[in-house]
This record gives C-alpha cells, structure tokens and sequence, in this order.
C-alpha cells in the first residue's frame, strides 16, 4: 500500500516495511552513490526494544536491535573488501592467511613494533623498560 505494511503486536505498531515514501528513510543524512529515495525497500520498528530478526532457522540469523546494534548467530563469510569505520575488537583469535599490513606498511613475524622504521630502541622484553 502506499503507507507500507505495516506489524501489529497485541495493541500497538511496532514498524513498516516499505519504500522511503511509506515507512520514511532511516538514513536521512546518508551519502550513497544512489539516493536512498524511490530506490530503497525499509524495514524499520517504530523505536527501542523492538526488534527485526532474520532467519533461514531456529537458532540462526540476525538479530537487529533498537539501539543499531546487530547479532549474528552463525557464520559470517564475506566475499569482498570489509572497510570497518569504527573501532574493532576481536574476543578470540585471528587468523591471517596473507599479508597483514599497518598504514600501509607491512608487518612481519617477529617484527617487534616499535613503529621505528630504523629497527627501533626496543630490546623485545615486554612491557618496554623505561616505561
């Protein structure tokens, strides 16, 4: 319909899927090669607490919450480039299966990273001495 489908719980809306002229556009300040206007599919709730679960199966998928935070359940295999904006932290291990680079520089086993392209002051005991 022209205001998009909207989803009901026992007594009140809790979002629309729809087009940015039916369910509004979420991303109003966005920049995207291709205006967000006329060319988007929106599904959004109508604020916090509420949630957008995707799923192929129990147990699985997304898990999208209010605050813009997002949950996988399962595995996540990207076949492209990941430009990550933010800040990143990993709470288990990572494998690197190619180059590892810093700003450009590439980082090599047993490097140590002293950041000092001169082979640095670091005798590789840590913490530094003299700090």
């Amino acid at each position: 319909t022209k205001k998009g489908m909207e989803f009901w719980n026992t007594k009140e809306s809790i979002g629309t899927i729809g087009t940015t002229d039916s369910a509004g556009n979420p991303f109003p300040g966005a920049s995207t090669p291709t205006p967000l206007e006329d060319n988007s599919l929106v599904i959004r709730t109508n604020g916090d607490g509420k949630y957008i679960l995707i799923s192929p199966k129990e147990g699985k998928g997304w898990v999208i919450l209010g605050n813009g935070t997002s949950i996988l359940f399962g595995s996540l295999n990207l076949q492209e480039k990941l430009n990550a904006f933010g800040d990143a932290e990993f709470m288990k291990n990572v494998n690197i299966r190619g180059k590892l680079t810093i700003n450009g520089q590439e980082v090599f086993p047993g490097q140590g990273g002293s950041g000092n392209n001169d082979g640095g002051s670091w005798n590789g005991i840590y913490p530094p001495e003299g700090n």
